[in-house]
């Protein structure tokens, strides 16, 4: 979808952040008329499932970026293949 101008300038002045109007218009009931999405208090625990769901990914990429922190620390490393077989892996302490 598209954001127009005044749907942007609305968001700044109401404090509603682009990630904000993706989960409404996601858990968001739609109206009879087919033209407004509400997120009330009954889909509270829509949201908690979502927040807990982002907790999970958070912690996930958390490691992620450990992971490629050490193995820049490492410096140049190997890995040995055959045939779709991974065969070792070594540090390439060669001066």
């Amino acid at each position: 979808m598209q954001i127009t101008l005044h749907m942007r300038s609305r968001m700044n002045q109401r404090s509603f952040s682009p990630a904000m109007v993706s989960t409404i218009l996601e858990l968001g009931v739609m109206n009879d008329r087919g033209d407004r999405l509400t997120l009330d208090q009954r889909r509270a625990s829509d949201l908690e499932e979502a927040i807990v769901e982002k907790r999970r990914e958070h912690k996930r990429l958390e490691r992620e970026i450990r992971d490629l922190e050490r193995l820049r620390k490492k410096g140049p490393v190997t890995v040995v293949t055959q045939n779709e077989l991974l065969i070792t892996i070594y540090r390439n302490n060669r001066r």
